[in-house]
């Protein structure tokens, strides 16, 4: 873990949020994970943002009305990531 999930405030009830983790390949360092940490918070619908090095997993919590895994692919590929 980077040890610093990025966290937006809540703005939904708690009941429609959902949490789910994503495979992210081809980070080898602490920067890339922040990295990917820091993309992945900034997506519109996304709560919070963890990104664990070692397991190479990407945790998020989002809204999914405001939230698309497809825009989660290109931003993170955009990186030179894949998920």
């Amino acid at each position: 873990m980077t040890g610093g999930a990025v966290k937006r405030p809540p703005g939904n009830e708690e009941g429609s949020m959902e949490t789910k983790q994503f495979e992210v390949q081809g980070m080898h360092c602490a920067a890339c994970a922040a990295s990917v940490e820091k993309k992945a918070g900034s997506l519109p619908g996304v709560i919070k943002a963890n990104v664990n090095l070692a397991s190479e997993k990407l945790t998020l919590q989002y809204d999914p009305a405001r939230f698309s895994a497809e825009m989660l692919k290109q931003e993170i590929g955009s990186l030179g990531f894949a998920l």
